[in-house]
């Protein structure tokens, strides 16, 4: 029988195993990403955090408690550092730490974890372990040691610097996508607000951690944003400021053939009054530029030798001769993480061309 004390822990069993599902398919898919293996890697972590969470309100012997506790930890140390990790890539941060910076962040995971298993002989990461009585079955109520609290401030502090790589992304696409840009904002703020409460015994739910299923609805969300739909990942800003004052238009894409970016060349060249909406597809915003749009088609289809060639370009009735260039846009891993295409006005050298065969014809 059920009782209804019980209920929370069910509901944050279930929706944690989904959400990670979710999470860990999202993130399959994207795989190709960069990212996208950290959040696969995350979702297992949330995963196992939920579960034992969820089971240790289910099981009622005080052993049984302790052990799932402990065996949380396997998750419960693992969200941090792979957060960061996955805000460091996608972000394009990755150029901040090297290999070895990487795993000194996640140092104090890795010596957390062996103090919670054998907690029973030192006392650092529980001092006391009380008892709570609850409609007749026990809950757990730890006392923390020394080695939680320095866990705890390396966490917020690895999970904050992972909430300010992903906040400056969203505000540098504020303007551009404003509602998703809030979603990502609070999606990347809440879990952290809700595990301090928890923490600081302020949840509502007392002995009911829902930080593990609050964290794993978030990264579905941030990861659907960030490697789904929306790419709301900008280029840097000294690229950008290269391509704005380029005289050749020139659009960026993603792998899924999403538009980053396009400066002020472009959108002449093209004929377009206001930039298109970041996140649209290029072949969609190119619908009135058939020639154009089959081309860039030709040229980035997959095992294509061809990356470059010239096409009439129909604007205001005027006929513009334009060369199209597509080249694989690199990540700092080194990984492919989209293309930029560019768009040269040829019309001069097509006509001086056309001149010149004339006056030899003469």
């Amino acid at each position: 029988m059920v009782l209804h004390w019980q209920i929370p822990y069910i509901v944050t069993l279930s929706l944690t195993a989904v959400t990670a599902a979710a999470l860990f398919a999202l993130s399959w898919r994207r795989r190709h990403l960069s990212g996208a293996y950290a959040l696969m890697a995350l979702s297992v972590g949330l995963a196992v955090w939920g579960i034992c969470e969820a089971a240790e309100g289910i099981v009622h012997d005080v052993s049984g408690m302790i052990t799932i506790n402990k065996l949380s930890y396997f998750g419960i140390v693992s969200v941090p550092p792979l957060w960061l990790l996955f805000a460091i890539q996608r972000t394009g941060s990755i150029g901040w730490v090297s290999r070895r910076g990487l795993w000194l962040l996640a140092l104090p995971s890795i010596v957390t974890l062996p103090l919670a298993l054998s907690n029973e002989w030192h006392g650092l990461v529980w001092a006391e372990v009380p008892i709570v009585e609850l409609e007749g079955f026990n809950l757990l109520d730890p006392v923390y040691g020394p080695a939680f609290w320095i866990f705890v401030a390396y966490a917020y502090t690895t999970i904050f610097a992972a909430t300010y790589l992903l906040v400056r992304v969203a505000l540098r696409s504020l303007h551009k996508h404003r509602t998703q840009a809030v979603i990502l904002i609070a999606a990347v703020v809440i879990p952290a607000a809700a595990s301090l409460m928890h923490v600081l015994k302020l949840n509502p739910l007392a002995t009911v951690d829902i930080t593990p299923m609050i964290f794993s609805i978030a990264a579905v969300i941030v990861g659907w944003l960030l490697l789904g739909l929306y790419p709301l990942y900008t280029l840097p800003v000294a690229h950008r400021t290269i391509i704005e004052n380029m005289d050749d238009g020139v659009l960026v894409v993603d792998l899924n053939g999403h538009l980053i970016d396009a400066n002020s060349a472009a959108a002449s060249l093209l004929g377009w009054s206001d930039r298109p909406l970041v996140g649209e597809r290029l072949i969609s915003v190119l619908i009135d530029h058939p020639e154009v749009r089959q081309l860039y088609q030709e040229l980035s289809a997959p095992g294509s030798d061809q990356r470059r060639d010239e096409t009439l370009l129909g604007r205001d009735k005027v006929e513009t001769f334009v060369e199209l260039s597509v080249l694989d846009l690199s990540g700092r891993d080194g990984d492919t993480v989209g293309q930029v295409i560019v768009i040269r006005d040829i019309t001069d050298r097509k006509q001086a061309q056309v001149q010149a065969a004339e006056r030899m014809a003469e």
